[in-house]
Parts: structure tokens; sequence; C-alpha cells
């Protein structure tokens, strides 16, 4: 499973769904950052599977990329999707599974899972309702993995006789939607990320910026405005100083650090310890 998380959604359905194959199989299923994945070696593998949390109701840019970069396959290979998502998907795993498709990769099997947002450093009212929401859907989200586990296997078991569950419809003004949604969120992030002067300098903002929007600087990072910004929120969410943010709004919530963490630790390698 090659995967990218943000702030951990992602990377909670990854685990899960590494264990419930695991489990069904008898066999180790392995789970690899999309930042430490080497698309050559995706031909050597029975079966691949993505995951991502949903930006502009697309796959984010790094998976998008990391797709590109993948060789085309001599005969058709199986993939499974899944994803995570705040307040909708719409035909995300369709569009990835088109991208596929140029390789010669045949999605099988595709699941949104929808998960809280990462925009709580929006300092929204609803900031703790979100935490809660977080809380649920991590103790929610065993059995629809559960289930989901088992469409993989029996999908992946009837390839290529069988073209598996997932069937490619992508809706109609989709484009449409997603226009409107990097125009209200892409560009907002884009324009309106800052580094205030309560930053401690640590680097950790740097360390595990995916995009390369972040570079050291002598008394803070400095934002590489023309490099492409995820969104992801790392950056907001790492910070011990509370010093990187996207408004000037004085309420602020975050995720519960250890997820973060989590999510940065197995992705990157880096110490986290605050």
């Amino acid at each position: 499973i090659v995967y990218f998380s943000g702030t951990g959604n992602t990377l909670l359905v990854a685990r899960y769904l590494k264990k419930k194959l695991d489990e069904i199989t008898g066999s180790l299923t392995e789970l690899v950052p999309v930042e430490e994945a080497v698309p050559e070696q995706c031909l050597e593998d029975t079966i691949l599977g993505l995951g991502f949390p949903v930006y502009d109701l697309q796959a984010p840019e790094i998976i998008r990329d990391y797709i590109a970069s993948l060789p085309v396959s001599r005969s058709s290979r199986p993939v499974f999707l899944f994803s995570t998502y705040g307040l909708m998907a719409r035909d995300c795993l369709s569009r990835t599974a088109l991208l596929l498709s140029e390789k010669n990769y045949q999605v099988i099997a595709g699941r949104n899972f929808r998960a809280p947002g990462p925009a709580l450093s929006f300092y929204t009212p609803w900031g703790e309702n979100k935490l809660d929401r977080k809380k649920g859907f991590e103790k929610g989200i065993a059995s629809l993995i559960g289930k989901y586990a088992g469409e993989v296997v029996q999908s992946a078991s009837r390839f290529p006789q069988d073209s598996g569950v997932f069937r490619n419809r992508l809706k109609p003004f989709s484009r449409f939607w997603q226009k409107i949604s990097n125009m209200t969120f892409g560009n907002t992030f884009y324009r309106n990320l800052k580094i205030s002067d309560a930053c401690v300098n640590c680097g950790k903002c740097v360390s595990i910026c995916p995009a390369g929007n972040l570079q050291p600087g002598e008394r803070k990072p400095a934002v590489m405005r023309d490099n492409g910004c995820l969104r992801c929120l790392r950056c907001v969410q790492v910070c011990v100083a509370r010093a990187v943010n996207f408004t000037s709004a004085r309420r602020r919530g975050d995720y519960p650090r250890k997820k973060v963490e989590e999510v940065f630790n197995h992705a990157i390698g880096s110490s986290m310890d605050a």
C-alpha cells in the first residue's frame, strides 16, 4: 500500500486495512509512504494499493505525480484505491482510476472514507466538534475497513477474469466543483500561508513539508511562493509555537498531537519530540 497522509486520517485507514488484509490472506502487506515509494517496484507486486486524502475533489498532486512516474505495465495490473475526505469526494477515485489506466493498471476496488478534515486550523467555532468527530472516526472505522478488505481480496482473487467491484463513473459538473474548491480553498491556502515571529526556528515544518514549500531561514523558515502547496496542513499541526497559520483569527483547534506525530515519524522518519 502506497499512501499519502497529511494529518493522520489516511495513515489510520492504511494501518487498519493492512491489518485486515494480513488476517484474511495470511500474507504480509507493506505500507510505504509515497515520499519513499519507488515506482519501478510496483511491477514486482501482485497488487498495488493507493491511499490518499481528497484535495480539491481529486488525489493530491504528490499522488498524481507518483502515478505519472509509474512504468507502463506489460500486462494489466490490479490496484485498489481508498481515500479520506471531509466534505465530499465525488468522482475522485474514478479520476484516479483513469490516470492509472494510462499505465495499464486496472482498479478492482475503491472506497471513500469520510473523516474529520484537517482544516481545524481555520479556527472555526466547530473546531471542538471536529475533534470529537475524529475520535469517533477512529473508533468506528474498523468495521468499514474490514468489509472493504474483504472486497479487495475477493476482487483480486477473480482478476483478470473479473474486473472487480469498482465501477468507473465520472459525475457531471465535477470539473466545475473542482474549480470552485480550488478557488475557495486552494488559492486561499497558497496565498495566505504565514509564519509569525512566534516561530522558534526548530525546523520541523521544513523537514516534513512534502512539497518543499518551506526552506530554512535565519530567523524563521521562508515560504517558497513558486512551489505548489499541497494544503496538507502538516506544517500547521506540527508547529509547537503555533506560528504557522493561514489566518490571523484568535481561535484555533489542533488535531491530537500523537496522531500527527505518527504521520511524520512513519512517513519522514524525523524526530517529533516536543
